[in-house]
């Protein structure tokens, strides 16, 4: 058994979902040998990634298609970079999309068919937006008082479901 098969049963691998990215969030890993990540993902999936990762504005970093990308490509990039200097994690999870990145850093798939199913997940979602325009929020700290009154805003003709409450 190499030390790349030997798993830390005390790491957890925890990748994040759609929103945790922002525009330049990929300049601090732009220089390492990880990058190449971006590369492969850019060719599979014929989207420059590079440019998502380093110069997009706002508007364009978090275009769900784009944003669903670029996030995963990043956090492989990361798992790369950890990966050079420590075992693998025991454990993996992911939020929402970070699933695909948590399953491709555990060997389920590999980098280029997780590219495929997120740049196809990332499309339709787009899609459906542009069909039946919404968004999302988050209430973050807030108390049963707060979210009640998030429910009391509502505009006419608008609708307010609660999705989901960690």
């Amino acid at each position: 058994m190499t030390m790349s098969q030997i798993r830390d049963n005390h790491i957890v691998a925890l990748f994040p979902g759609q929103g945790a990215l922002t525009p330049e969030a990929g300049l601090p890993w732009s220089t390492t040998k990880s990058w190449s990540v971006v590369k492969i993902i850019s060719e599979v999936t014929n989207v420059d990634v590079s440019h998502l990762l380093l110069t997009a504005d706002h508007d364009e970093v978090v275009r769900t298609d784009n944003a669903q990308l670029a996030t995963y490509a990043l956090s492989l990039v990361g798992w790369h970079s950890y990966l050079a200097t420590n075992s693998p994690a025991a454990y993996f999870l992911g939020h929402s999309l970070g699933e695909f990145s948590a399953l491709v850093a555990a060997g389920v798939l590999d980098l280029e068919s997780g590219a495929r199913l997120v740049r196809t997940r990332g499309v339709a979602m787009q899609r459906a937006n542009e069909l039946q325009p919404g968004t999302m929020a988050a209430l973050m700290g807030g108390d049963d008082e707060a979210l009640a009154r998030k429910f009391q805003r509502r505009r006419p003709n608008r609708s307010l479901w609660l999705a989901q409450i960690n």
